[in-house]
């Protein structure tokens, strides 16, 4: 990476420099235990280092840096969001020396691949690589490769580590590799084969290990298969695993069988290529099954939910769901003493000592230990959990698994309540954001369990109501609500909902429902055009009148209760129509029939008591909108201050849903004090409302200017409305001279 001096070396190149590097290896070889001693080793020389991994969503390592660097993830893709937060970090003056790692990298599929060339970063004794070879990797490569091929400010050291896993099986024993020849064409991408790490455990001292009490026809036998093992394959993990496995008199010959017999086929050339690593993980998680089936099931939950990144306080919830009845602390004390012991033993387990750096320079509250103390399970471990899951939808693990992120990942739109103590537990949102996506990920295609997919679908439509009104992210919540309306629509063609009506209510309830916020989503993404906008209501009518066709019984209540879904079809609705009376297009006969029937319909349902606060906030809101296009500015003022106080009382005050209300309050109070025409205003009133009005507009400004893109139409209309009221201050001040 040039990080060291040497005599022939250029001060300023020393000082300066640009490093884009590729290591690639087979899986096991040990690829991210290497870079975890180079962070070790080299930390002092960065200003900042960041670790992806591509295995698993990284939205919640994107949130982050966002919130380090101040950039809005509204309305953002991953990829968006991705490519604004790396501008942001290569062209940031408080940041000099950036150290990006990128893990498994490697694409296998064909979409999205990013396909690039590296050149030999070095040359190996004894073996001959090729100069050029082609990569296909992870689009994030690319959008990095974009970002620092901009414009952006160079800093004075920026290297990018990317890890790639080839694909062959074992590593043959070989020389060690000659220190790397870094090339002068810096911003060239360079790959470096790592053909060996070097081990303290060597083949004769593992053999050395195995014990003497064994008899020794069998002693002779585990030192034969020792050396076997050894000369086919050397990678870090496989030499960690012969040791512990065939040094063991814990493990029977017998069920040594099946791994002696394969490789002295493969001796013969009779067994292809085959993965000796791939069975000694299979004989170690037999082991620890044996020894504690609690670790072997907490091991399979974690490899569902996200591999490279899983806290203390995860394993915690998974303990709790299959130990409900040891509950206490000193319970799960011991066992996550002896869960570390075990996952350590069997190499199951690793820290990540980076994590708790990265959550400490991000965060301004605290968070407690157990969320930052985080490890992650090797890949090849991963993919042996998986592959048995995968294959079995009826496993239970997909119900601890579901069990865990739906009680976790807990947003609920519907559930938020006048009390602020009941408020939704956001740092747990955020926390469990990615283990929401990789189960997500993981389940869809391989879920045809009726009991799984219904969780499945509804922790579908939690995500897409989170992207809908967190995130704003409004193509990402229409393709969760397809996705979820795609897994109802296939449960109720299914032949063991046939005489069951509560279920077919229900499942007509969910697949109405997520067809209707399936539209009201792909409606947001798009510009107004009135004929697109009156498609999309005659769609929203079409699943609000299917709704009402339900009878309710004792599975439709709560949460499932169709009248809820219909007032928010009601609303969405009204929206369109007074999206569509705002078109100067429109003709004033149009307008004020399109403005009073979305008045009549809000107005009919706004005192219901199944509405949620929340979405009560929203109906008044547009309500709102519609007394103030219809100049009706008291009732537009009195129904503002109804939903800013709704949502102070149930959201923080940085909340961009409460800088809207009181931009539109605002607004309202303007249109007032400069359009009324029947209702009169005194001076004083003049006043105390345009007063109002500038503090309102202050503190939406600064909310949304902290959390949005910089041209946001929201940030500009905020942007408008203060110079609307500082020119009224000025002709205040003018007839005030006067």
């Amino acid at each position: 990476m040039g990080l060291t001096k040497t005599n022939n070396t250029d001060a300023i190149d020393f000082m300066d420099s640009t490093r884009k590097l590729i290591v690639t290896a087979p899986r096991g070889s040990g690829k991210t235990a290497i870079l975890f001693s180079f962070i070790h080793d080299v930390r002092n020389y960065y200003d900042i280092i960041w670790w992806f991994d591509c295995n698993d969503s990284f939205q919640s390592t994107l949130l982050s840096l966002a919130h380090e660097f101040h950039v809005s993830s509204i309305e953002r893709s991953e990829n968006d969001l991705g490519r604004a937060v790396l501008e942001a970090l290569f062209s940031s003056l408080a940041v000099n020396s950036i150290l990006l790692i990128i893990d498994n990298v490697q694409k296998d599929d064909e979409q999205n691949a990013f396909e690039m060339t590296a050149n030999i970063a070095s040359n190996t004794n004894g073996t001959t690589y090729p100069k050029q070879r082609p990569f296909r990797c992870h689009d994030f490569l690319r959008i990095i490769n974009e970002t620092l091929d901009g414009e952006s400010r160079r800093q004075r050291r920026c290297h990018i580590i990317a890890l790639y896993t080839d694909h062959s099986a074992n590593q043959q024993p070989s020389k060690e590799i000659s220190p790397p020849k870094i090339q002068e064409e810096k911003d060239d991408w360079l790959y470096l084969p790592l053909e060996m790490i070097v081990h303290e455990q060597t083949p004769d001292k593992i053999i050395g290990l195995v014990l003497k009490n064994l008899s020794p026809d069998v002693a002779e036998n585990r030192k034969q298969l020792i050396r076997k093992i050894l000369s086919i394959d050397s990678r870090r993990l496989t030499m960690r695993l012969t040791n512990l496995l065939l040094t063991s008199t814990n493990i029977d010959d017998t069920e040594l069988t099946e791994l002696t017999d394969k490789i002295d086929k493969q001796k013969l050339g009779q067994n292809g290529n085959y993965d000796v690593l791939s069975q000694l993980i299979k004989l170690a998680l037999e082991q620890l099954k044996k020894e504690d089936e609690r670790f072997f099931l907490c091991a399979e939950v974690a490899s569902l939910i996200h591999t490279s990144s899983i806290s203390r306080e995860v394993f915690r919830h998974i303990y709790r769901i299959l130990c409900p009845y040891e509950n206490t602390s000193p319970d799960w004390d011991s066992f996550w003493q002896q869960l570390l012991s075990k996952y350590k033993k069997y190499c199951l387990l690793k820290q990540n000592f980076l994590v708790p750096t990265i959550h400490r320079r991000v965060s301004e509250r605290h968070i407690p230990s157990e969320y930052v103390e985080v490890y992650s399970i090797p890949s090849t471990y991963a993919k042996a959990l998986c592959e048995s899951i995968l294959r079995d939808n009826t496993s239970r693990i997909w119900e601890y698994a579901f069990e865990l992120i739906n009680n976790r990942f807990s947003y609920d739109y519907y559930g938020f309540k006048d009390d602020k103590n009941l408020h939704y537990d956001e740092q747990g949102i955020f926390h469990y954001l990615d283990h929401a996506i990789a189960l997500i990920k993981r389940s869809e295609k391989y879920i045809d369990n009726e009991h799984y997919a219904q969780s499945c679908g509804e922790l579908l439509c939690r995500l897409g109501s989170y992207y809908l009104n967190e995130r704003r992210m409004y193509s990402e919540a229409a393709q969760s609500y397809f996705k979820a309306n795609t897994i109802f629509d296939s449960m109720m063609k299914s032949p063991n909902v046939d005489g069951d009506e509560e279920k077919r209510s229900l499942l007509f309830v969910l697949k109405c429902s997520t067809t209707q916020m399936w539209k009201i989503c792909e409606h947001l993404t798009g510009k107004p055009d009135k004929t697109r906008d009156e498609d999309f209501i005659s769609k929203i009518e079409e699943t609000r009148l299917d709704l009402g066709k339900i009878s309710v019984n004792a599975a439709l209540s709560g949460k499932y209760d169709p009248k809820r879904y219909q007032v928010e079809a009601t609303i969405a609705v009204a929206r369109i129509n007074v999206q569509i009376a705002r078109n100067s297009d429109v003709s004033e006969d149009d307008r004020n029939r399109l403005l009073t029937q979305a008045k009549k319909e809000l107005e009919n349902i706004q005192n219901e008591d199944y509405i949620g606060t929340r979405t009560r906030s929203l109906l008044f809101q547009v309500l709102g909108t519609t007394y103030s296009l219809l100049k009706r500015y008291k009732q537009a003022i009195d129904t503002y201050h109804k939903v800013l106080k709704m949502r102070e009382e149930i959201l923080s005050f940085d909340h961009l849903d409460v800088a809207r209300a009181k931009y539109r309050l605002a607004l309202c109070l303007v249109d007032y004090i400069t359009n009324s025409k029947d209702e009169t205003c005194s001076p004083a009133e003049y006043d105390e409302k345009l007063n109002e009005a500038k503090c309102l507009c202050e503190k939406a400004f600064t909310v949304q200017q902290a959390r949005l893109p910089a041209k946001h139409s929201n940030l500009e209309d905020c942007s408008t409305l203060r110079k609307r009221i500082a020119e009224l201050f000025e002709k205040l001040k003018d007839k005030q001279n006067e």
